[in-house]
């Protein structure tokens, strides 16, 4: 996810197409090394689409809601954009979200 979550950061930022370099700049701030080929696969799979699009036909296909919250149930917005764009791109193997990648070991974000 948290190559989605970098994806993401840099559309919020302002760039309308990350690359893999701007992928790396971001996870490597953090201290995370970049996985090249985890990194291709999230911009292909968002490559030429809207990402607003993308997180709000997910949403709706696995019935997630955004919007008030009554106070009675657990709302987790930030997560969910992360999830989204995991589902579009899901290769079923976990490995690239262990530590392997985070040199400190410390970090699952």
């Amino acid at each position: 996810m948290r190559y989605a979550a970098a994806y993401l950061l840099a559309v919020l930022g302002g760039n309308a197409s990350p690359q893999l370099e701007d992928i790396r700049k971001i996870l490597d701030s953090v201290g995370i090394l970049c996985n090249e080929d985890t990194a291709k696969l999230v911009i292909g799979a968002c490559e030429g689409k809207d990402t607003d699009k993308i997180i709000e036909n997910t949403m709706k296909e696995y019935g997630m809601t955004s919007g008030q919250s009554t106070g009675s149930e657990r709302i987790e917005e930030p997560a969910s954009a992360s999830v989204v764009l995991m589902t579009q791109f899901s290769t079923g193997n976990e490995s690239d979200e262990t530590d392997d990648d985070d040199p400190n070991g410390d970090s699952d974000f």
